[in-house]
């Protein structure tokens, strides 16, 4: 907590653009309003296809190349370089086991290394898709050993960590990402952010006045 206030829970999974721009709007809204953020890594493919048995948004008709078009509108508005290179797909599970494994340590270094590693993929030209490609990011960012990071990116373990996360996401309601949980109020997307900020800056959704 900072001064007494519980942190804003953030559920994200590094597959999404719309996660990475959410991952940065919440952090300067959390500084500016004097709170914390807690990164809780979840899975998109188990919500989507698996729990909700919908097909993936870039497959879907219509919604699919919408989504395309949202993507690069949302960075240009939020001021956030897109990557020019490749068609944007990141297997999730190298990555997100690798935070989940730091995270059951060092939280702290855990949400560094997921804002360098977001970065990586969605603004810069830097392979993070397999696991050799992260234990080498790892390495060259953060001064991880290599060998450890592989380790871990196959431990039943972190498996097991990030799998109850999932669950907790599930339990808790959460069908996508970015979510945000302000106060025990959850709120998907980054379109909701001034709803955010306002309960932030209130402690309601109620207009001024």
């Amino acid at each position: 907590m900072t001064d007494g206030k519980p942190p804003i829970e953030f559920w994200f999974d590094f597959l999404s653009p719309f996660g990475y721009l959410g991952s940065i709007q919440i952090e300067k809204l959390a500084a500016e309003h004097g709170r914390e953020v807690v990164w809780r890594p979840t899975l998109l493919g188990v919500m989507v296809m698996n729990v909700m048995g919908l097909p993936a948004v870039p497959a879907t008709p219509l919604k699919g190349p919408y989504s395309g078009r949202e993507r690069d509108r949302n960075f240009g508005y939020f001021g956030v370089e897109l990557n020019p290179h490749g068609d944007g797909v990141l297997p999730p599970l190298p990555a997100i086991r690798t935070f989940t494994w730091l995270n059951m340590t060092d939280p702290a270094l855990a949400k560094r290394f997921g804002q360098a590693l977001y970065r990586a993929h969605w603004s810069e030209a830097t392979d993070v898709t397999t696991p050799e490609a992260v234990a080498a990011f790892a390495k060259a960012r953060f001064d991880l050993d290599p060998d450890a990071v592989i380790a871990a990116i196959d431990d039943p373990a972190v498996k097991d960590v990030l799998k109850a996360s999932v669950g907790a996401a599930l339990e808790a309601g959460v069908f996508g990402v970015p979510t945000f949980v302000v106060d025990g109020q959850r709120f998907w997307g980054n379109e909701r952010l001034p709803m955010v900020e306002r309960l932030l800056a209130t402690g309601s959704l109620a207009p001024a006045g």
